[in-house]
């Protein structure tokens, strides 16, 4: 196990909202992974360069409110789709 290999992360991601690559259709799987690759992507953009700019209170102030956003993001999907996936989904455990 790597934590630091993005392969192990999508499938991470994948199993924490419930989704499997052998269910998906045709278009779904390969648009799934460009969606990940892509968000994983700009974080680290923003993680090895933007955030080392700031002070580590203002740095770690501008992780939890992205924390806040993601739950809010996803409690609105749980609402949308009546799935439980905030509810379920610890990001900073996981």
């Amino acid at each position: 196990m790597n934590k630091f290999n993005l392969e192990y992360q999508y499938q991470r991601y994948l199993k924490r909202v419930g989704l499997s690559e052998d269910t998906m259709g045709p278009n779904q799987k390969p648009e799934t992974r460009r969606a990940f690759m892509g968000a994983a992507a700009q974080l680290l953009v923003l993680f090895s360069k933007d955030i080392l700019e700031l002070e580590n209170t203002e740095a770690a102030s501008h992780i939890e409110a992205m924390y806040e956003e993601l739950l809010e993001y996803w409690n609105k999907e749980d609402l949308a789709t009546g799935k439980p996936t905030a509810t379920t989904i610890n990001f900073k455990d996981n």
